[in-house]
């Protein structure tokens, strides 16, 4: 299956200024439109409203509550809730261009 995971770790200091939204929606817009993927999944921890909250607003679904060694296989991982949200966003619920972000790829000046 073509699945890739998007993910994003903020420091607290930039929190609430719209930097992962733009961040995710520019991963998001690049998968689907450059690297031609079919669908992105991302998890949050279930106490992470922000992240949630971000997913759904990029048009990601709630798919299930998974545990996070089992979906990761990396049973070195020690978190104080092993449980996490999984979303998804396939290709068919994207549409190209749409959202505020207009950053033409390849223009970082």
């Amino acid at each position: 299956m073509n699945e890739h995971e998007l993910g994003y770790v903020l420091a607290k200091a930039f929190w609430e200024k719209g930097n992962a939204t733009e961040a995710a929606r520019a991963m998001v817009r690049y998968g689907f439109e450059h690297a031609n993927l079919e669908r992105i999944v991302a998890a949050a921890m279930p106490g992470n409203v922000a992240s949630r909250r971000l997913l759904e607003h990029l048009g990601f679904i709630y798919e299930k509550d998974v545990n996070y060694y089992e979906m990761t296989g990396d049973t070195t991982i020690q978190l104080a809730s092993p449980m996490t949200t999984y979303y998804v966003l396939g290709r068919e619920h994207f549409a190209p261009g749409d959202s505020s972000f207009h950053l033409h790829y390849g223009d970082f000046s």
